[in-house]
């Protein structure tokens, strides 16, 4: 199955998200918004959601282009 999202458009649908989310919008708005599930909102939170695992796991991608198919 192919993605439809490389890294980079997550960690922006998960900035975006969290901005979001921090104007007090509902969680039920954003991901609609994003086109994504809730589900696939937490696991994004878990891989991306902070600052140091993105830039973690982009640099990880540059170094190791094989890398891509562990995420």
């Amino acid at each position: 199955m192919a993605r439809r999202h490389t890294p980079d458009q997550v960690i922006a649908k998960v900035r975006q998200g969290q901005k979001m989310l921090n104007e007090g919008r509902p969680m039920i708005e954003v991901i609609k918004e994003l086109q994504i599930t809730e589900a696939t909102w937490y696991r994004w939170l878990q891989q991306y959601g902070s600052e140091k695992n993105a830039t973690q796991c982009q640099r990880r991608l540059k170094i190791d282009p094989v890398a891509t198919d562990e995420l």
